[in-house]
């Protein structure tokens, strides 16, 4: 954890709640983007970033520093994530992902809407294939392609080797493209 850090932990600590929003600054668009990579609907990712940030206000006395304090707010995220998919497995009914991505089709001619409508069963196949892959994978792929982050970050964010996050965007990767095959025959 870097020394502002450090300071900005210790005074919320210390009771100045105030600058907690600096922290919500830093890293909500951060933890919004995970869960939305995650849940793939914007009002369940709004509604898991707020859960991550009430976890982070109330767990900050137990954040030892040993990492950065953005790999231990992207472990709640994907804890939050995780979790919330438990919970709602069989009831959640989520909104096409295709949604988040696009516009709404407004004025176009008959050519645009036809290819949105390609784009947004692509995207939601694409989607359903990442729903498809363990948790594991789908956390390394989503902090690897929606984060942006190094092989070495990842392992970090998820406690494990290198060559580990390596296996698992492999295995991701096959899976995904398992899954779009078996769509596409």
């Amino acid at each position: 954890m870097n020394r502002k850090e450090q300071e900005t932990v210790k005074e919320i600590l210390r009771g100045n709640s105030s600058k907690f929003a600096g922290i919500v600054d830093s890293y909500q668009q951060m933890v919004y983007t995970v869960a939305l990579g995650f849940l793939q609907n914007k009002e369940d990712a709004r509604d898991v970033t707020q859960e991550v940030f009430i976890t982070v206000f109330t767990k900050l006395g137990k954040f030892r520093g040993e990492s950065l304090l953005s790999t231990w707010i992207y472990r709640i995220t994907i804890n939050k994530c995780l979790e919330f998919v438990r919970k709602h497995r069989k009831s959640h009914n989520r909104e096409l992902v295709s949604d988040l991505y696009l516009e709404e089709i407004k004025g176009e001619g008959r050519e645009e809407v036809l290819k949105n409508l390609m784009s947004r069963e692509n995207l939601q196949l694409f989607a359903d294939a990442l729903n498809s892959i363990p948790a594991r994978q789908k956390t390394a792929f989503i902090l690897s392609r929606y984060r942006d982050m190094s092989q070495k970050e990842v392992a970090e964010v998820m406690r494990i080797g290198e060559k580990a996050v390596e296996s698992l965007l492999q295995r991701a990767k096959k899976g995904i493209t398992r899954y779009l095959d078996k769509k596409r025959d």
